[in-house]
């Protein structure tokens, strides 16, 4: 019986050693990529240091990569500006100026929305889809270009991400219905309202 007990203990501190008696490989993580020798970052670094670090303007999280401006720059338009260009044999083309009290509307959302007629026939209500139906934006002057636009009817409507508006003539003339021709400029002018319902 005693032979046992020490054969035990004994194998026992044999199988301990000999997996303490092997090296076990550990890599430390690689330091974070920073160009050139004035790094923000402490040296050696496994994790990037946030604060006074380029890519996070001191600010401690970074802007994401994508059309959403740095908050000190200025905004960048999403319409074309430049001269209006020539309209294709079987399309046509749509501009005018988005204001208020002579002011330009710069950076909102027109489209052009096609028209449902009523029982009698007569042009009614317009209906357009954000993701399908032609699209222009204001650029600083307050205009927008409708480029190669099938020839019809429709109505030029104001999206405003949470509501759209069928714009109506400034003078109080009823909608603003618009007929596009192949081969042919559509010019609305300057289309100058006391107010409209931008947010």
């Amino acid at each position: 019986m005693k032979k046992i007990i020490i054969i035990i203990p004994i194998s026992f501190l044999l199988l301990i050693l000999t997996a303490c008696s092997g090296k076990v490989a550990t890599q430390s993580p690689e330091p974070y990529p920073v160009p050139g020798s004035d790094s923000p970052y402490p040296v050696g670094s496994a994790y990037p240091y946030p604060i006074n670090a380029p890519q996070f303007n001191n600010s401690g999280y970074p802007y994401p990569n994508s059309a959403y401006p740095h908050p000190l720059e200025e905004p960048v338009l999403m319409a074309t500006s430049g001269p209006i260009p020539a309209p294709e044999e079987n399309s046509g083309i749509v501009t005018g100026f988005l204001l208020i009290q002579g002011k330009p509307v710069v950076d909102v959302s027109v489209y052009l929305a096609d028209l449902l007629k009523d029982d009698q026939g007569n042009d009614s209500i317009a209906s357009y889809d954000r993701a399908n139906s032609p699209r222009a934006f204001t650029d600083i002057e307050g205009k927008f270009v409708f480029a190669n636009i099938e020839p019809k009817k429709y109505g030029l409507i104001l999206d405003v991400v949470l509501n759209s508006y069928l714009l109506s003539h400034p003078k109080g003339s009823g909608p603003i219905f618009i007929t596009v021709e192949a081969g042919k400029i559509v010019d609305l002018g300057k289309l100058d309202y006391t107010e409209l319902p931008l947010p």
